[in-house]
């Protein structure tokens, strides 16, 4: 994660690219196995009326939506417009993080009875 931020996109762009292809794989690898995993289990939980579930596999297609886009965007010269899915799909792992919220929310009530 830390050599991504020495090779810069404008800068080095295929060395960027492989250090974020390692980490946005990865996550939304990750992502996925999480939705599946915890479909059944989670199915009661929701945040703002919203299923979690729902949300997670939301937030792992927009994920794989805006790699695919960058991914197009790359090679037409776009830079900016693939910086901005880039970001996009950083925003929609970050979210998939912080859908574990509640898991890790119930855990510390089960723990305090």
């Amino acid at each position: 994660m830390v050599m991504i931020t020495r090779h810069p996109f404008d800068v080095s762009l295929m060395t960027h690219l492989f250090y974020a292809m390692n980490i946005f794989h990865g996550s939304y690898i990750w992502g996925i196995f999480i939705a599946v995993s915890r479909g059944q289990l989670d199915q009661s939980l929701t945040y703002r009326n919203w299923s979690v579930n729902n949300i997670r596999w939301v937030l792992a297609g927009s994920g794989i939506l805006s790699f695919i886009l960058m991914s197009i965007m790359i090679p037409t010269g776009n830079f900016a417009i693939a910086a901005f899915f880039e970001w996009t799909m950083t925003f929609a792992a970050e979210g998939q993080a912080l859908a574990l919220l509640p898991i890790l929310a119930l855990a510390g009530s089960i723990e305090e009875e």
